[in-house]
């Protein structure tokens, strides 16, 4: 889930208000980088930036320094640069608008949507829309399909069990597996056509 946060020194509390900032939009060439700058063309804001292509960590460094106004992180949530950030400052996470939100999947149908619960972090309140750039398992396509199969069967078999690891496995479901960029491989399409007859 992309998490763009700020503190409340800075006073920004929406994605329009980023405008004529410094953000921290993370890695150069990252899928956070990538995400984030289609996030803030889809509100006009990112050409008005000055975009730092900094780590997670350095950023929220960065953000605490009051060197950057706002920090990008791509990662499930809680994640420890942000409970860092958020023990250290009074941290407040951006909330993207439904209409932006569904623009941007119309353009790049394999992210998501996605509403983080309040409480995820000690400062955050309230629950927070964002965008979800999905992670997913790849293999090469001559993989047995038996051993993809009890692979996808494992994986979705100890769902409640990864939710208990990290809570951002408690958002993997059948339905979002399916959609993915690529064609399934067989073993997992095997193992998704026998669950939804049941």
């Amino acid at each position: 889930m992309l998490q763009v946060a700020t503190t409340s020194n800075t006073n920004i509390h929406s994605f329009e208000q980023l405008k004529g900032k410094r953000v921290s939009v993370g890695p150069p060439g990252s899928n956070a980088a990538v995400l984030a700058t289609r996030l803030l063309q889809e509100y006009g804001v990112f050409s008005d930036i000055t975009p730092r292509f900094l780590s997670y960590t350095e950023g929220v460094k960065a953000l605490i320094n009051g060197q950057v106004d706002a920090t990008v992180v791509l990662a499930g949530a809680p994640t420890s640069s942000l409970i860092d950030l958020d023990s250290q400052t009074q941290m407040s996470l951006l909330s993207a608008a439904p209409d932006k939100l569904e623009s941007l999947i119309e353009k790049y149908p394999f992210y998501q949507a996605y509403s983080l619960p309040a409480n995820t972090y000690p400062d955050q309140t309230k629950p927070v829309t964002m965008i979800n750039d999905p992670a997913i398992l790849f293999t090469r396509g001559k993989e047995d399909q038996s051993s993809i199969y009890q692979i996808t069967k494992t994986v979705f078999s100890h769902l409640t069990a990864l939710g208990q690891i990290h809570p951002q496995a408690k958002a993997i479901s059948l339905t979002t597996a399916e959609h993915t960029p690529i064609a399934l491989h067989p073993g997992a399409q095997q193992y998704f056509d026998q669950i939804n007859t049941k």
